[in-house]
């Protein structure tokens, strides 16, 4: 006969099927299940159908691959030679074709290799929801499916895994298949992947000579980027990739830290752009940030060479490093950790904060209506133990120098605006007897801010912080607890008089002597008698509800006249 054709009835376990190949998938499942087998022998090559309904078999994989023992998964597998280019010829190798659940297809190619009679795989597609694509080389998986979460897929698999099956693709046959795919194409209402949620999703990513290119376009990602293996030497690869538009939610930020958690060597070189970035729903503006992997095994470096945040009411210029606390540091920066901490992961920010609208800023960071107007800058060095987005302020040191130009404190409760509300001489009014009721009460209006700050494991301190304004001058020395919300502060107030124009013009339209008497007369005086009206408080407790105490007024200081 020409071709016969057999059939066979078996039943196989999850154990079995381990022992066939023991991966990260197969140890998934448990249970066993019949199936069935119908082999079609024709001269010097074969075809093998094998079927199943899977009943019996469970399966502890992600979705959409999560299955219970008594549901039915439709399974079909078919192996059938390939055509060789002489009907009399061997077979130059097989195609295999899988096909699950009526959505999952996955189609390989197996060529023999001439020296060892071996079947090796050179080609294959993978196809969730859309037939699989099977290219001259190499693997594509082609996605189209309402929700994946690639996260709880790369936990399954792993690093590792990968790198196992590659070598056992390639192991004997040079160019043997490597199961990290070449192309790759995702459609899904919903993806999660490092621990993003992404929303109407489309990806196209394809893999050449160690570099992956890719775009992507969601409601919260739009962009293309491009990874670079790590080349000889380094630990990790290097991220390329530019956004229109980049979206980071907070909700995600605990996850991104934990992740951090074990070094700095875990973060790659990064080259990154985007017109528009959002931190959850703040418009943040451009940015560009360029950061590099460095240091030793032993003392890993991540340092930032530029970060820049730039809208039209400021622009953030930034530069650092990630690493441990022994590693040294530019002399000019705070001084290095002690001995106790060497071991802790530290990050160091050096940075200038160009602000052209301050009231726009703060508006932008949540906070409506606390500033109206004000230019300036904020720079300064800073240093706290953990990861660059995890801030500690019970670790935080640092020296900062602010200097701000006209604006205005407006009305606002100071539980709202935090540590605005200590500088917003509004607080004080309705808690002291009456003198500047009419100074502060609709706000505050400021021709300058100007002080140096120090932080020393999250506390504050200033000696020199002044605000200038239209009604009064304002010193403030003390502290702030950054960590606890707390305050311990020393203001003084030094009311502005400055009626002398008005006393002159009005005293000019009555009589020029009597006008010019007024002016000379509030030009001689004003000086004492702002001093004998400044005032004196203290302020504790809570930034949210602070608790001001009075101090007693100065004596008015009266020179005697001279004697004639």
């Amino acid at each position: 006969l020409d071709a016969i054709e057999r059939g066979f009835l078996a039943e196989v376990d999850a154990a079995g099927l381990r022992q066939l190949d023991d991966n990260a998938l197969m140890r998934r499942l448990e249970g066993r299940t019949d199936w069935r087998a119908t082999v079609d022998v024709d001269r010097r090559a074969s075809t093998l159908r094998i079927e199943s309904d899977l009943v019996g078999l469970s399966s502890a994989l992600p979705p959409p691959f999560a299955k219970a023992a008594a549901e039915a998964w439709p399974l079909r597998i078919v192996s059938r030679p390939l055509s060789p280019p002489d009907a009399a010829a061997r077979p130059p190798g097989d195609r295999i074709d899988v096909r699950l659940r009526g959505d999952l297809g996955v189609s390989l190619e197996r060529d023999r290799d001439p020296a060892t009679e071996r079947l090796f795989v050179r080609r294959a597609g993978i196809g969730l929801g859309v037939e699989p694509v099977v290219r001259d080389n190499g693997l594509a998986v082609l996605v189209r499916t309402r929700a994946l979460d690639v996260d709880a897929w790369r936990a399954v698999i792993g690093d590792g895994e990968l790198e196992r099956l590659q070598r056992d693709a390639r192991a004997g046959a040079p160019g043997g298949l490597s199961w990290v795919p070449d192309l790759v194409s995702v459609v899904a209402d919903d993806l999660v992947v490092a621990g993003r949620d992404l929303h109407e999703v489309v990806v196209g990513a394809s893999r050449a000579d160690g570099r992956w290119r890719a775009t992507i376009a969601s409601r919260e990602v739009e962009g293309h980027f491009e990874w670079r293996d790590a080349k000889p030497g380094e630990r990790i690869g290097t991220l390329v990739a530019r956004f229109a538009r980049l979206v980071l939610p907070r909700s995600r930020e605990s996850e991104v830290e934990s992740a951090l958690s074990a070094s700095p060597a875990s973060l790659p070189a990064l080259d990154v752009v985007a017109d528009e970035l959002v931190l959850g729903t703040l418009p943040m503006g451009r940015l560009e940030l360029a950061a590099r992997n460095g240091g030793t095994a032993e003392q890993p470096v991540w340092t930032l060479d530029r970060l820049v945040l730039a809208q039209p009411s400021a622009r953030l210029e930034a530069r650092g490093a990630w690493s441990f606390a022994g590693v040294p540091r530019d002399p000019r920066a705070v001084p290095v950790a002690t001995p106790a901490d060497r071991d802790a992961r530290t990050t160091s920010l050096d940075f200038e904060l160009d602000v052209r609208d301050a009231g726009r800023l703060l508006e932008t960071m949540g906070l409506k209506d606390t500033v109206h107007g004000g230019t300036g800058s904020l720079a300064g060095s800073i240093r706290w133990h953990g990861s660059p987005i995890g801030l500690d302020y019970g670790s935080l040191d640092g020296r900062m120098n602010l200097s701000m130009g006209r604006g205005e404190f407006l009305k606002v409760d100071p539980g709202a605006a935090k540590l605005i509300g200590v500088l917003n001489m509004q607080s004080l009014p309705k808690r002291l007897s009456g003198d500047f009721r009419d100074l502060f009460a609709e706000g505050f209006a400021f021709d300058s801010i100007a002080g140096s700050v120090r932080v020393d494991d999250g506390v504050a301190r200033t000696t020199d912080l002044t605000i200038r304004g239209l009604q009064a001058h304002v010193g403030i020395r003390g502290e702030a607890d950054l960590h606890h919300e707390t305050q311990r502060l020393a203001v003084e107030v030094v009311p502005q008089l400055n009626a002398g124009l008005a006393s002159l013009a009005v005293g000019a339209m009555i009589n020029p002597l009597v006008g010019l008497g007024s002016f000379a007369a509030q030009y001689v005086l004003q000086k004492p008698l702002q001093q004998v009206l400044a005032y004196e408080v203290d302020v504790t407790g809570s930034w949210t509800d602070p608790t001001v105490s009075e101090r007693s007024r100065r004596p008015l200081q009266v020179q005697p006249p001279p004697r004639p």
